[in-house]
């Protein structure tokens, strides 16, 4: 559809008194038609000829409109000047200085006033010959209501026209005092043949319209018009046109709605110009009922290395675009058999219409680094659904424009298509596994193959089936109560077949609770092992699973009519966590966790039952403590296997090992249930052995040391305890281990005396005895 915009909107002057008609004006004459294409041109000249209503001025009150019928030349009553002006037609007649005819305008454009003959005084229409009666001018004569100038036979300029009675002529007469004063005020505008040529914007597929007409006149093209001004030129814009040659009518209207020429214009807009034409293609099949890939090619005649364009693609009647998605652009150059494409130049930014009837994209290439020859195709795609019931031919609309290198470019083009039939699998539009429904009639819908039977089979029941209509589409109904149902839908032709389903559909008037865990609640618990009891509510018909992180297949449960639902699972002592989850159709509905023999938390890590350093009696020994439920306690000694308990719910561990009548140092090591360690050392002794205080024998306290040498120290104590000699001279201590019967013996050089030698005795790390010895170096 051709948009026409006005876009000089001129309007008129009213002038008072007589015309100027000595203001530049558009010349009259000359073609009515310009070429198409062709910048108009305006020629600014006078114009000869006025144009409007004649009001005969009779009195400083009253007045005459002059009409162009036989039978009424002018009107009988009279009346005031605007209206006597109102009841006129329009009259063309000549300019002030001028002489011409004065003839009516639009059908009544060859009737002309004409003078009886030489010796008559009376004026009379005839059909306009050219003859020298009917040649007027304009004349002086007495002033009325402001106005001195009356139209006189330029034959016998010593008469004008003035008014008499109703009928098939009025007069001429002799006299200034006798002659009446025509109006020649705003309503008599410059008189100009309306001239049209238009400016074609071939890129833009729109024409600028210009020309000359009457001032005051409306040009108009269509439903949209321009009043002409006081200069007489006009301009009016043509957007949207078809490719090819359009033509337009242009139309002058006189204020009076008198048409007052007209001018047919025949506007080109060329298929292509600059570096780009379209490749014609051969038509292409396209199937009904499906979206498919169309293209539209279009091929270089130069050197393409850059390029800012746009690309306009038109559905073909009757289909719609699927999307605006980016794409490719794919390019054979001249000469290869396989199409390539660059990722430096893609349809971008995809614009749909409203209807998505067309789709407008960038196709713009890097400003460096891309070239193609001349001869080179580019080839654009995009997708469109096509409905069944599309007609056989159709074509996909090509607007492509912007600049490359060699300048500015446009291409228009369409390609050939052609829309059969063929199978498509048929489609459950209207529900979807797992949806719900109104007991009652249900109504199922789709699409499939014309004529196909599509059957809907719930799993038990009775099947129903229709088939597919002419358009593609299908519809079924089938009573469903209220419950659940599990059911297929299959869709049978010659051409081909498929079903669609499972489908679980579910009566929406049961229970759609929220789904909940009613027990047990987080942080209970039980000291042995057993079932337990899971509960809640939920959506009716929904598949509750109870899962932890073991191996342990979930129990599961089915929520009841009533909402509610119940699982048992066994449990044992540990710390565990239970997810929960319903869901429907296997779409989740809810979900909960719960932690169960939680048990104690925060609890500092103790070891109760023994100290490092303490004994034991040998036998089988029970190690215990406290700690936070789930931490685990490892024991490990060099030459055993590891011992290894885990916190219970009561926040207590144990151990047992049997330990001989020895000692032994153990590593405890802490891990708590967030994987942090901690370790500890546990020396235990056995009970079994001596347990005496450490008693030095020899030297006592006193003996003489004269010289330096070897001295023996010899005792007893607690067996496993560590021996140290030190005699203050910075030397490293001497030591010895207490033996299983309590002795011990040590021997160390010693400096001649005086000296004193301190002996001490300690066991994990504990010391249990000390003396000390004087050797003096004589009495």
């Amino acid at each position: 559809m051709i948009r026409v915009a006005a876009v000089a909107v001129a309007t008129a002057t009213v002038l008072t008194g007589i015309v100027d008609v000595s203001a530049a004006a558009v010349a009259e004459g000359g073609s009515p038609v310009d070429l198409s294409g062709r910048t108009p041109v305006v020629i600014a000249s006078e114009s000869t000829r006025l144009v409007g209503p004649l009001a005969i001025i009779q009195t400083e009150t009253s007045a005459f409109g002059l009409r162009a019928d036989a039978d009424t030349m002018r009107t009988g009553g009279g009346g005031t000047l605007a209206e006597a002006q109102a009841e006129a037609d329009d009259w063309s007649v000549p300019a002030v200085g001028e002489v011409g005819p004065v003839h009516g305008v639009g059908d009544k454009a060859d009737r002309c006033l004409t003078k009886a003959s030489p010796g008559d005084g009376t004026v009379t229409i005839s059909s306009c010959d050219s003859s020298p009666r009917q040649d007027w001018q304009w004349t002086d004569t007495t002033e009325r209501q402001g106005f001195s100038t009356a139209l006189s036979p330029s034959s016998a300029t010593a008469r004008a026209i003035a008014p008499r009675g109703a009928g098939t002529y009025v007069h001429a007469v002799d006299g200034g005092t006798y002659k009446r004063p025509m109006a020649l005020d705003g309503a008599m505008r410059p008189e100009r043949e309306i001239t049209a040529s238009a400016d074609v914007d071939a890129i833009e597929r729109s024409a600028v319209v210009s020309g000359v007409a009457s001032t005051g006149s409306t040009v108009s093209i269509g439903n949209e018009s321009v009043v002409v001004g006081d200069t007489g030129e006009y301009t009016l814009t043509l957007t949207g046109l078809e490719v090819g040659v359009t033509s337009v009518v242009v139309t002058q209207t006189l204020p009076s709605g008198a048409v007052h020429g007209t001018a047919t214009l025949d506007v080109e807009v060329p298929a292509a110009s600059g570096e780009f034409t379209i490749v014609e293609l051969p038509s292409t099949e396209i199937p009904r009922g499906r979206d498919s890939t169309v293209t539209a090619q279009v091929e270089t005649t130069a050197e393409l290395t850059t390029m800012d364009s746009t690309v306009t693609l038109t559905a073909p009647a009757g289909t719609t675009f699927a999307s605006a998605d980016d794409r490719a652009v794919a390019y054979l150059r001249p000469g290869d058999d396989d199409w390539r494409e660059s990722a430096y130049l893609r349809l971008t930014r995809g614009t749909p219409s409203s209807d998505a009837t067309s789709v407008t994209y960038d196709a713009d290439t890097p400003a460096s680094g891309f070239r193609l020859p001349a001869g080179s195709r580019l080839r654009f795609e995009s997708v469109v659904r096509v409905p069944f019931g599309t007609a056989d031919l159709g074509a996909l609309g090509l607007v492509h424009s912007g600049t490359a290198n060699s300048g500015d470019f446009h291409v228009f083009g369409r390609a050939a298509l052609t829309f059969v039939d063929r199978y498509r699998d048929g489609t459950l539009d209207d529900l979807v596994d797992g949806d719900r429904f109104t007991p009652g009639e249900v109504e199922f819908t789709g699409t499939g193959f014309p004529g196909a039977t599509v059957t809907i089979a719930p799993a038990s029941g009775a099947p129903v089936s229709t088939e597919v209509r002419p358009d593609g589409t299908w519809r079924a109904v089938r009573y469903l109560g209220n419950g659940a149902y599990t059911l297929s839908v299959s869709h049978t032709s010659g051409e081909g077949e498929n079903t669609i389903g499972p489908i679980r559909l579910f009566s929406s008037t049961v229970a759609e609770d929220d789904f909940t865990l009613t027990s047990p609640a987080g942080g209970d618990g039980h000291a042995a092992q057993g079932w337990v009891t899971f509960s809640g509510t939920g959506t009716t018909w929904s598949r509750v699973s109870i899962a932890d992180d073991s191996e342990i297949a979930p129990a599961t449960a089915t929520v009841q009519y009533d909402g509610s639902w119940t699982a048992r699972r066994w449990v044992g002592t540990e710390p565990t966590t239970f997810t929960v989850t319903s869901s429907r159709a296997d779409v989740e509905n809810g979900s909960a966790t719960v932690a169960f023999n939680t048990g104690v938390g925060d609890r500092p890590f103790t070891f109760d039952s023994h100290t490092d350093g303490g004994t034991f009696t040998p036998g089988p020994i029970t190690f215990s403590g406290t700690g936070s439920t789930g931490d685990t306690v490892t024991l490990t000694a060099p030459g055993l296997a590891p011992l290894e308990a885990r916190v219970d719910v009561a926040g207590r561990w144990s151990l047992q090992r049997w330990l001989g009548n020895g000692s032994i140092a153990f590593t405890a090591t802490h891990t708590t249930t967030g994987g942090e360690s901690s370790e500890q050392q546990l020396r235990l002794y056995s009970d079994q052995v001596p347990q005496g205080e450490l008693v030095v024998s020899t030297p006592v306290d006193g003996t003489v040391h004269e010289q330096a040498g070897w001295v023996t120290f010899t005792g007893t104590g607690t067996t496993w305890s560590r021996v140290a000699i030190d005699d203050g001279s910075g030397a490293a201590p001497s030591g010895a281990t207490v033996q299983y019967d309590g002795s011990w013996t040590v021997r160390r050089w010693i400096e001649a005396g005086p000296v004193t030698v301190t002996v001490t005795s300690g066991r994990a790390d504990v010391e249990n005895g000390r003396h000390e010895i004087r050797l003096v170096a004589d009495r």
